[in-house]
């Protein structure tokens, strides 16, 4: 099997973590990586300057449509909520951590003066300023080493990570963990996903996904997504949220924000899973029908 992969530390962990999975399930399968370049990789400023999140994923998908690589591994966040129609994710392998921390060679904390903060999302900016309006806001990319080089480099207070990485990374540094009542994550945060080609998904494939596939993060992100997409956000979206299902009752947090960070509008939905759909469509309509929605066009 021939998984397509960005050339990232992350993501060959990332990826080589769904090749161990499959061939602990599969003996007879051997997975072979194709690590690639994105164009996210290559550019450099604001995603959302450029055409957004799908801008790390549109040559992998490629690969999928030219048949080099029967599927696609990817951090889930950086996915859009909406792939074109040709393509799925299948399966999620188990979420690792969800949240978000703030890495500081000198252990400042966000609430603390205002800090001189490296990150180019959109949402983390918004969500810093809301915790600080005086917070000044770097942009920064790169991968998880490139970043934290551009703490001394730029001279930073510290940068925003998500866990997951620095976990799945093995890297070790001062810094914090913030739990989603202090920094909503991203939809999606922590997990891997994995795409495909519809028009090549065999029945075989489909055994395979479906036996690595984390039921409870698949269905969590699936939820994730959906908002996502009923609110219309994209890579400028100053939004996050987390699902979270535990036995049959399914919880749902989420949080929409100004791009400058001075008015946001956050809930928390608490319902079994019969119910859980029925509430979100009219948390969404009621977010429409009320103007709120539209908080994360606000400057």
């Amino acid at each position: 099997m021939r998984i397509a992969t960005r050339k990232s530390p992350l993501a060959i962990y990332q990826a080589e973590l769904v090749k161990e999975t499959i061939e602990k399930n599969y003996k007879n399968i051997s997975c072979t990586l194709i690590p690639m370049i994105s164009q996210g990789d290559e550019l450099s400023g604001p995603l959302e300057t450029h055409g957004g999140k799908g801008l790390f994923i549109g040559n992998l998908e490629r690969a999928l449509q030219e048949n080099k690589a029967d599927i696609a591994v990817h951090s889930l966040k950086d996915v859009p909520a909406i792939l074109a129609e040709e393509f799925s994710i299948v399966a999620t392998l188990p979420r690792e951590d969800h949240r978000e921390f703030f890495l500081s060679p000198n252990n400042l904390k966000l609430t603390s003066e205002p800090l001189r903060i490296g990150s180019s999302s959109p949402r983390r900016k918004a969500q810093l300023l809301h915790i600080n309006s005086k917070h000044s806001i770097t942009p920064i990319r790169g991968n998880i080493n490139t970043r934290i080089n551009a703490i001394s480099e730029l001279s930073l207070d510290g940068i925003m990570v998500a866990r997951a990485a620095l976990n799945r990374l093995n890297i070790k540094d001062l810094g914090y963990i913030l739990d989603i009542n202090e920094m909503m994550p991203s939809a999606s945060q922590g997990a891997i996903g994995i795409e495909v080609l519809k028009s090549h998904y065999s029945d075989e494939l489909r055994q395979i996904m479906e036996t690595i596939n984390c039921q409870n993060t698949f269905r969590a992100t699936h939820i994730e997504r959906i908002f996502v997409a009923s609110m219309q956000g994209d890579c400028n979206s100053p939004m996050g949220c987390f699902c979270e299902i535990k036995d049959d009752v399914i919880n749902f947090s989420y949080q929409l924000l100004s791009l400058d960070g001075s008015q946001q509008v956050t809930n928390t939905l608490h319902y079994h899973k019969d119910k859980f759909m029925q509430e979100l469509e009219k948390e969404i309509e009621m977010l429409y029908s009320s103007g709120k929605q539209s908080i994360i066009y606000d400057h």
